[in-house]
């Protein structure tokens, strides 16, 4: 076996991406999102004013990353610095005029709602009636909503991010509540997070009062069968069913990857969903607003700064809800584009040119056109072989970090006011995502992380690695696993706790679980290493341990 090699792809400090990728990462990804995600972080640096530019790059096929900050040069005229004072300028625009409203106000009256009407579209489509060229017509589509859909997902970060840093950086400076402990204060402000429960629950209304349907969900047919008679059983549950379906059906349930699969797939996952919803009408109970914990907050300000808590916190609140609803509109796209390589992929594995229809994502997309076309390609063993590398491998085999840090914003002394109180934000926002959770001691039945959703729970723990393990969720157990995406939302209602390798208290898990009102441990690095699968544990979403019992 040779051996890998990992260097620096450029200057600054890569991180590996532990948090969206478990390890290599497919061909057809590599080509169409990071270059979408660059252009929509680029436009949204330009319009905020944000003061890093961001780099991401493939070794060895694995994900790195990396924020160079922007740092004035004090050489007038340079480009450097030229481009420092031109991001100064339009930050503090952005702090004046409340820039993240426009974008808030676009996002909820022109381009989500587009989106979803383009994702809908896209669904809509039967792929088995479509020749070679309309397939590649209709593939065109998919990537194209799946670069507009990375884009904006890019773009919309700095609508919630900003307003965050403001809030979490004052106040912490005004109380003696830390950054970590004020997110708090956000809980309830991001509904979409718990999942399509107002959806989930109209299905489950329209069955109960349908006995054909109630019999058709609780029949010993395939899962693949019931969701199928649900889909085509005519008037309201139909009608619940597909739109349901269509919020849930084609979110990627274990990653961010087109290699991970759509809930659709996993047509078994959405019937156990059902049935429990059935037994135990499941909503999304969520943490409400708690006007004592904001009073309480309020009053330890001073009262000099009380109109400026005010504002800070109602933009902090507002805009908060954009984080999470980015991944529920390009997870569907993902879906959608891995649908249609899958059908690529079995029209070429029909024809000897591939192994299996999956193995279509480990092509580029040049080169899967021409296979498709019948031209010169790489042949279904070269294919074979990037698919074997790809999952014989993961996060372990590669470095955590790569190359060296440079000057950062924080060392600089004279930054002008608004470059500061950015600077501040940031730090102020890092600290509130990953706290300090240094302890003298954990003992060996312990597994500590960062305390993302407050609440206990004790129950068997359930490993997930991915999707495939799905079918080994019990009702009431925990889950373990070393990322999750949007897609686990589908099984929410079967467990009582979330623990996760990685995230920090803004990642997806952590504010899905506050939204929920499930307890939820994240960043424990180790978890699925030291729990195994049944144990009995606690966990503690307060003080971020998880307990073998």
């Amino acid at each position: 076996m040779v051996e890998m090699t990992f260097e620096p792809p450029g200057p600054g400090l890569w991180r590996l991406d532990k948090t969206h990728f478990s390890g290599p990462v497919s061909q057809y990804y590599q080509g169409i999102c990071p270059p979408a995600q660059l252009d929509g972080f680029q436009e949204g640096a330009d319009y905020y004013g944000y003061l890093y530019d961001r780099g991401i790059e493939f070794v060895n096929e694995f994900r790195y990353h990396c924020f160079r900050p922007i740092v004035s040069t004090s050489k007038a005229g340079s480009q450097a610095e030229t481009k420092f004072q031109r991001r100064v300028e339009r930050l503090a625009e952005t702090y004046e005029t409340k820039r993240w409203r426009d974008d808030l106000e676009r996002w909820d009256t022109e381009w989500k709602p587009a989106h979803h009407e383009t994702n809908q579209s896209l669904q809509s489509v039967d792929l088995t009636d479509l020749d070679d060229d309309e397939l590649l017509e209709h593939l065109e589509d998919c990537r194209q909503a799946v670069a507009d859909g990375e884009a904006l997902h890019f773009r919309m970060s700095f609508t919630s991010g900003i307003p965050q840093y403001d809030f979490l950086n004052h106040t912490s400076n005004w109380t003696s509540r830390s950054p970590h402990q004020l997110l708090s204060l956000l809980d309830g402000a991001s509904p979409d997070s718990a999942g399509a429960i107002d959806e989930l629950e109209k299905v489950v209304e329209t069955i109960q009062g349908t006995s054909f349907a109630i019999d058709v969900t609780r029949s010993d047919e395939s899962s693949e069968a019931i969701v199928e008679q649900l889909r085509n059983a005519g008037g309201a549950v139909e009608s619940a069913m597909n739109d349901w379906l269509g919020v849930v059906g084609y979110r990627p349930i274990s990653g961010w990857g087109l290699t991970d699969p759509y809930a659709l797939e996993h047509p078994e996952t959405l019937v156990r969903t059902l049935r429990k919803a059935l037994n135990n009408r499941s909503e999304a109970s969520g943490t409400p607003e708690s006007y004592d914990q904001l009073a309480a907050v309020r009053q330890e300000v001073p009262r000099e700064y009380r109109n400026r808590f005010d504002e800070f916190y109602k933009e902090a609140r507002v805009t908060y809800r954009v984080r999470d609803e980015r991944n529920f509109l390009s997870g569907p796209s993902r879906g959608l584009l891995r649908r249609a390589l899958l059908e690529v992929g079995r029209r070429l594995e029909a024809r000897s040119r591939l192994r299996a229809s999956d193995h279509a994502l480990d092509f580029s997309h040049d080169e899967l056109v021409a296979a498709l076309n019948g031209e010169k390609a790489p042949t279904a063993k070269e294919v074979a072989a990037r698919v074997e590398y790809r999952r014989s491998h993961d996060n372990s085999d590669a470095p955590d970090q790569l190359g060296d840090r440079i000057t950062d914003l924080s060392a600089e002394r004279d930054l002008p006011d608004p470059a500061r109180r950015f600077v501040n934000g940031v730090q102020a926002y890092q600290q509130a995502n990953y706290p300090d959770t240094t302890v003298d001691s954990v003992g060996p039945t312990t597994v500590r992380g960062l305390g993302a959703s407050p609440g206990n729970a004790e129950g068997p723990a359930r490993v997930v690695s991915g999707p495939a393990d799905f079918p080994a969720i019990q009702d009431g157990d925990i889950l373990i696993t070393d990322k999750m995406s949007p897609g686990y939302n589908v099984i929410l209602p079967l467990l009582k706790g979330v623990v996760t390798d990685t995230g920090g208290k803004l990642s997806h898990p952590a504010i899905v679980a506050r939204e929920y009102g499930l307890p939820a441990v994240v960043g424990c690095e180790d978890a699925t290493a030291r729990i195994s699968d049944g144990d009995r544990i606690t966990i503690d979403g307060e003080s971020g341990t998880v307990q073998l019992l």
